[in-house]
């Protein structure tokens, strides 16, 4: 999708969530969840928001085709 329309100017990327910490997450599952990620921690609604907001911004502008991921880590090979 990236390549069929970049001439136009519009950008695909996508975000590769992780687990996420939210209200609903109890302390221990966080914690155990936590211990499975190379930086050892969730990440949360506003680090998800962050990470948008910076793809949608004018300092991503020559960011097309990109997977990001946001999971700490977790989805490195060597992990």
């Amino acid at each position: 999708m990236a390549l069929d329309h970049a001439a136009d100017g519009i950008r695909v990327n996508a975000l590769l969530l992780g687990p996420t910490l939210t209200s609903a997450t109890t302390a221990a599952h966080a914690a155990e969840l936590g211990r499975k990620s190379p930086l050892g921690e969730l990440h949360t609604p506003k680090d998800g928001a962050e990470a948008a907001l910076f793809l949608a911004s004018d300092g991503a502008r020559l960011i097309t085709g990109v997977l990001l991921p946001l999971d700490g880590g977790r989805s490195l090979p060597s992990w």
